[in-house]
Formats: structure tokens, sequence, C-alpha cells
């Protein structure tokens, strides 16, 4: 957020006044910025499977620091009100904004710096850990035991999905037959299971559990917009359920079916 404010206040200095819609192209700006922070912060978490702090934390502060110095040095391009300008003249708006911004610089600066130090600090004893450990390398990169972890996931949340009726029915259009609903059950269940032991053969306990529920939770998320909008496409996940179906009008007709007495 804080990015994101400064993103605001650099946009309203670099727009053009005669801007049409000037003020959405600001809200843009603002929300462009977060989201642009949030995709950096996981694109560059990489180093956290292996105990070390996120480097995003470091650049995202010398980012504010930027930015920070930034916005007062373009007010005083733009309107001519510079800080020594404003201090003399009083006018404590403009000059409490410029004097909290280069503030805030200092302080970000600062926090990048301890940063960086305490992430050499971190990489060289992590380095030292690996070492001392004579770790060997795995059969598979963590990048893709991440990815298998999150397929799993997709796929046990979609069967678990299926195996109840309603949703059955927005894929298939018809209700499952019991013995391919239990089937669906179990493989739900499985698929998690081997998720989250894709989990741990690529991180420690902590962390492995910690990535596990963020795929369960992007999983969820992905199988509920399916449903909402797609369901046929879960069809993928069980192309044998065809042959394990039976239509609603046969589904009644079997609970309407009575066992015949003596004649």
């Amino acid at each position: 957020m804080v990015l994101a404010t400064l993103g605001i206040l650099v946009a309203n200095r670099v727009l053009p006044e005669d801007l049409a819609g000037r003020g959405d192209w600001e809200r843009w700006a603002f929300w462009g910025t977060w989201l642009a922070s949030l995709v950096h912060a996981a694109w560059r978490s990489a180093p956290v499977a292996r105990g070390l702090p996120n480097p995003a934390w470091r650049e995202q502060a010398w980012a504010i620091a930027l930015l920070a110095v930034a916005a007062p040095v373009l007010n005083w391009i733009t309107t001519g009100d510079h800080l020594l300008r404003t201090l003399g003249q009083g006018y404590w708006p403009v000059a409490g904004v410029d004097l909290s911004l280069l503030a805030a610089a200092m302080i970000a600066g600062s926090v990048a710096v301890r940063l960086g130090r305490k992430a050499r600090a971190a990489a060289a004893a992590a380095a030292l850990r690996e070492t001392a450990a004579g770790q060997g390398r795995r059969c598979m990169p963590d990048a893709l035991l991440h990815a298998a972890t999150l397929l799993a996931c997709v796929a046990g949340m979609g069967w678990l999905a299926l195996a109840m009726d309603v949703h059955a029915r927005q894929a298939w259009g018809r209700a499952l037959a019991p013995g391919a609903a239990r089937l669906l059950r179990v493989l739900g269940g499985t698929a998690l299971v081997v998720g989250l032991l894709l989990a741990l053969a690529a991180d420690h306990a902590s962390m492995a559990v910690l990535v596990w529920v963020m795929a369960l939770a992007g999983a969820a998320l992905a199988v509920a917009f399916a449903l909402a909008w797609r369901p046929r496409w879960l069809r993928w996940l069980a192309p044998w359920i065809g042959v394990a179906v039976r239509t609603p009008a046969a589904s009644a007709a079997s609970s309407r079916r009575r066992p015949s007495g003596p004649a």
C-alpha cells in the first residue's frame, strides 16, 4: 500500500492536467502499482523455500525510497514549489508532505541496506548448512514439485466436487451412480494426500504445510470458477465416468421400484 500511495502521487504530477478521465488514470496507477508489487513479491519468493528472506522486501524498500524522492522532485518540476520555497513561505501543507516523503525515503533506504546485510548473512549460513548436511541433488527440481503439488490439489478438489450430485449434474447433466461417486471421493482424498507428500519432498515441514494449504486454496478457487463458468471442463478429470452414470429418470425409477410379492 505504501508503494501504491506513492504511485498515485507520482501519477498526479506526471499525467497531463487536460487528460480526459485524469482521476480514473490516477486510480489505475494506484491499483496497478499495488498489483505490480504483489506480483513482484510472489515472483521473487523462491528463496523462501530455502529458509531465506524474500528479496522482494529489500527491492520494494528501494522502490519506496526512489518514489518518495521522485514525488517532491516532480512537484518541484511541475509547479515550482520546491522545499526551500515552501518552507520560506510557510506553505506547510506542501512542505509537510515533502518532508514526510523525504523522511520516508531515508527510512526505506536504511531498511533496504539492513535487509541486504541480513540477506547476505542468511545466504552464507544456508550455504554452510547445505554443505555440512551434504545434501544430494534432488531427482526433481523444486519448481516441478511445487507445480505437481498444485496439480494434485486441483485434481483432488475437482474429484471431490464431482462426487457431489449437484456438481455432477453441472458437468454431465445427469446423476452419478453410487459406485462412481465413491470412487471420485477416494481419488480426491488420495490426490490431496499426494499433494502434501509432494510439498514435503520440496520443502521442510513448516514451509511444506504452508505451500500445501496455499495450493488447496488456489485449487478450490480454480474448481469453483470452473463450476461457475465452464463446468464441463471438469469432465477431463474423469474421462471414464461416461460408463458409470445413469439418467435422472433411471434413478427415479429405481427409487420407486419395490420387490414383487407372491402372486
